[in-house]
């Protein structure tokens, strides 16, 4: 299944109109993702963000949604690493 997010700013968040059907795919995507028995580093290198975060994300999208509704991502700073080869 493809689908579709278009993300909108607002302030330092970021927007997104989910319809049930795009809720209801995230959710299992997310919920497969988190109970594979991959490392919490692949999850992370995989979604961008641990474990607490994935758990808080499919409580959010949890639930009988019969209506679009707005999902806000607030955008988190990563303390990157320069890698060099010597």
């Amino acid at each position: 299944m493809r689908t579709r997010l278009r993300l909108t700013r607002d302030g330092d968040a970021f927007v997104a109109r989910l319809a049930p059907s795009q809720t209801a795919a995230m959710r299992e995507a997310l919920i497969y993702l988190r109970h594979r028995d991959d490392s919490d580093l692949t999850l992370t290198l995989q979604l961008g963000t641990g474990r607490e975060t994935v758990d808080a994300l499919i409580e959010r999208l949890s639930g009988g949604h019969t209506e679009s509704r707005d999902i806000r991502f607030r955008a988190e700073r990563r303390n990157c690493t320069r890698c060099t080869a010597r």
